[in-house]
């Protein structure tokens, strides 16, 4: 709730100069001058449909948000899977590498 800047009533009235009031400021801040006129601020309403459909949009959000915690944390494991595998296939090789290598030694 916004607040009259000469007191502390809910302020009904804007100033083109962007100045909040209540009516009783607002009449005097208008005799300032001609680059001072007041409309009244119009109420923002939200319809019951425009909540329900923001409630329905925030859940959309949230599975999309989930998706991609649960793509990440995939690719995270198998990332990880990838390493290890990588790691075992190269100890493998290096194995029969120096298998290899001692044959042609005692060659």
């Amino acid at each position: 709730m916004e607040t009259c800047i000469g007191c502390e009533r809910k302020a009904t009235m804007k100033c083109v100069c962007s100045a909040l009031f209540c009516e009783k400021h607002a009449k005097i801040h208008t005799k300032k001058g001609k680059n001072h006129s007041v409309e009244t601020i119009k109420a923002f309403v939200i319809s019951n449909d425009q909540k329900s459909a923001s409630r329905n949009i925030i859940k959309q959000i949230k599975v999309l948000d989930d998706c991609s915690i649960e793509i990440i944390q995939a690719a995270h494991s198998l990332s990880q899977e990838i390493k290890k595998l990588t790691e075992e296939s190269l100890k493998k090789l290096q194995e029969k590498r120096a298998t290899l290598l001692n044959n042609l030694k005692k060659q």
